[in-house]
């Protein structure tokens, strides 16, 4: 950052490289992958939109869902494709991944009012935080079901509400924060607990296990 505003940048061989012109506006480049294409933000207000960049294309702006005012992508996979939000004019935000065809939109928890993805693997899951002014639920979403509350796939008695799931991998492992509280519902619909839980954080992480038929649970 400096005078004239934030600017992304990628870092090769010890200097930095500009990956969006500060004319944008504020711009943020916030994940990179293995063959160095990075994901982003640039802009600001209604006009701000999730970017990937590479070197040999450049940047390209992601849209926002139809009807929406602006997007942020902060994740990217093997793919190129990415994770973010999309925002409309009242500032809900919804969960959105991007591939060749467009922008696709994960959807909203039950119970809740919006959502948001931080994390995308190589198989095209997606995780993050779905919920309302009542509070949060980690969510993992995949092609196959769709957006399902991690809380559901958890041992019913762990005495743990995941409330945002941060990251993926391609084995599938997920880091998630969550509370310690067997007062906190589990089997409630999504976000009827408090915002502000009585239980203690803590990081966990989220391994699949097997399940007879060889699929991950």
């Amino acid at each position: 950052s400096g005078p004239a505003g934030m600017a992304a940048v990628i870092w090769q061989n010890g200097a930095a490289q500009a990956i969006v012109p500060r004319s944008a506006g504020n711009n943020a480049a916030v994940a990179i992958n293995n063959h160095g294409a990075a994901a982003g933000y640039a802009g600001n207000g209604p006009g701000q939109r999730g970017f990937i960049w590479n070197a040999a294309a450049g940047v390209n702006l992601l849209p926002p869902l139809p009807g929406d005012e602006s997007s942020q992508a902060f994740a990217i996979n093997q793919q190129d494709a990415a994770a973010g939000v999309s925002r409309d004019s009242s500032g809900a935000t919804r969960a959105v991944f991007w591939d060749a065809s467009g922008a696709h939109n994960l959807g909203i928890l039950t119970g809740g009012t919006h959502s948001e993805a931080f994390s995308i693997n190589a198989t095209g899951w997606v995780v993050g935080s779905s919920g309302s002014g009542l509070g949060m639920r980690a969510f993992l979403w995949t092609p196959a079901d769709g957006m399902r509350d991690l809380n559901t796939l958890i041992p019913a008695d762990a005495n743990i509400i995941l409330t945002s799931a941060e990251a993926i991998n391609d084995a599938g492992e997920i880091a998630a924060t969550g509370n310690l509280n067997h007062d906190l519902m589990n089997d409630r619909e999504v976000n009827l607990d408090r915002e502000n839980h009585s239980g203690v954080t803590r990081l966990f992480l989220l391994v699949p296990v097997q399940t007879i038929a060889g699929a991950a649970k």
